[in-house]
């Protein structure tokens, strides 16, 4: 299985499951990056370049694909899925946490749809944030504030 794709109409908790079910099912794709701390994994993972979903698609990809560079899309969910997919590799808890597309502080802002997807990794008796998605992110700082938090 390469990737699978869904409607964008059947939301963020569906491709959390889908995220997880990959995650689970492909953690040995992480086999040659085991020797990798998390933080490393996490320098590697954020220098993928971006590429979005098709229009009106949500495509998740395998965790070896994105990272041999085999899809054209690797988005937010398809980083999150290899990090998720490192952590079930070396036995750390991990969450994905989606969030709201605006900060809560600009004036204009209503209420946003979740629309971003990270990860959260359970090491040092706490939970750190790592989203790899973009270049200038920072290894567990949270991007935000936001308003809209849900654990998929």
């Amino acid at each position: 299985m390469n990737v699978i794709q869904q409607n964008h109409k059947q939301g963020p908790f569906q491709t959390g499951k889908l995220m997880h079910w990959l995650a689970h099912n492909y953690k040995d794709d992480l086999i040659p990056y085991s020797s990798m701390t998390p933080r490393e994994i996490y320098d590697h993972v954020k220098q993928i370049p971006y590429g979005f979903d098709p229009r009106e698609n949500e495509c998740v990809s395998r965790p070896k694909f994105t990272l041999e560079g085999r899809t054209p899309w690797t988005d937010c969910d398809d980083k999150a899925v290899v990090l998720g997919a490192y952590a079930r590799l070396k036995n750390i808890p991990y969450r994905f946490i989606a969030i709201g597309s605006r900060p809560k502080n600009y004036p204009w802002y209503k209420k946003t749809p979740l629309s971003h997807v990270y990860n959260l990794f359970y090491l040092n008796n706490q939970w750190i944030p790592l989203d790899a998605t973009y270049n200038f992110n920072s290894y567990g700082v949270e991007m935000g504030p936001y308003d809209r938090h849900a654990f998929i």
